[in-house]
């Protein structure tokens, strides 16, 4: 009678390799999936948190600059006022007929002026503290502007404070028409007013603010050019050449990219400059990407680690299976 296997004992199936293989594969891709949108979901919340940080920063130095433009606007016009106070001393003495160089001279060098001349009718200088500005040599533009002040149809004339000299922001004076014709002009020193403004200026502020940990660089530039930075910023991109800084200064918003700087990586935030409704340039703020490059590095080592892992796991398993199957 023939012999008859009991269904129990069924043959035995071969675990082909590539099976173990494909699985590991799919394994993998599920573990590079994984690794790949935690790290996505890691740099965006780094980058999140890092425009936040970047848009306080912009808030206090949007304030902060705000106020020093309205402080240095106020110490314009008391510089103005004291100009048109020591012209107006100036004319009483020659009326008074008390005139003296030599007052002339003291009075100059303690109100920080960088000279004082008496002009005639003509606009030709009569005396002068020091060597005249070239606006008030012959042939310069000075008796042109000054023509309404020397001819009395206006009694003061102020000069730098209103743009009234094209092509000048280097020139701060006042004009006050003399009796009989001719003016008396006080010049201040564009050093002092230069100074004051390093002291309260926003290029002041901005290189405070980059000693912060984790700034590469501070900027407030316009469409002709760098306005104020911090130390280490020698050239930028113009914002006409750029076209995301000129988006950004229409739009009147943050925005934001990953731009290079220095041959790094620099994740950099934008915002217009905006006082009183009008834009007066463009505040970029460079921040450095060391939490994604360590991040990236994190990834790097998990998947260097998986890789090795899986080898190691997969080498056994075949080891094991054909043992067995054997």
């Amino acid at each position: 009678m023939p012999r008859r296997f009991s269904p129990i004992l069924k043959k035995n199936r071969v675990f082909r390799p590539i099976n173990l293989f494909l699985i590991g594969i799919l394994l993998f891709v599920v573990l590079f999936t994984s690794a790949y949108f935690e790290l996505r979901g890691t740099k965006d919340e780094i980058f999140h948190i890092m425009k936040e940080e970047a848009s306080t920063l912009i808030a206090s130095l949007e304030a902060g600059g705000a106020n020093s433009l309205l402080a240095y606007s106020e110490i314009e016009l008391l510089e103005q006022e004291n100009l048109r106070l020591i012209a107006d001393q100036i004319r009483e003495e020659i009326l008074g007929g008390r005139f003296s160089a030599r007052k002339l001279r003291e009075l100059s060098r303690r109100a920080n002026l960088s000279q004082i001349l008496l002009l005639d009718a003509g606009g030709t200088v009569k005396y002068s503290t020091g060597r005249p500005d070239s606006l008030f040599l012959p042939g310069g533009a000075g008796a042109q502007i000054l023509k309404p002040v020397l001819l009395g149809q206006r009694e003061v004339l102020v000069l730098g404070f209103e743009k009234v000299v094209p092509g000048r922001d280097d020139f701060f004076a006042v004009a006050r028409h003399l009796r009989g014709g001719g003016a008396v002009v006080v010049v201040l020193d564009p050093a002092h007013l230069l100074e004051v403004r390093k002291r309260l200026g926003i290029g002041k502020l901005l290189e405070d603010l980059s000693q912060t940990q984790g700034i590469r660089y501070l900027v407030l530039q316009d469409t002709l050019g760098i306005l104020a930075a911090s130390q280490n910023v020698r050239e930028m991109s113009s914002i006409e050449s750029d076209h995301f800084l000129f988006r950004a200064l229409e739009h009147n918003d943050y925005d934001t990219r990953v731009t290079t700087f220095g041959g790094e990586n620099i994740y950099e935030v934008v915002r217009p400059f905006v006082v009183e409704g009008q834009t007066l340039g463009l505040f970029r703020i460079g921040l450095k990407m060391n939490h994604i490059l360590a991040a990236n590095r994190r990834l790097k080592r998990r998947f260097f680690i998986l890789s090795l892992a899986m080898l190691l796991i997969g080498i056994i398993l075949i080891n094991f299976l054909m043992i067995n199957q054997n």
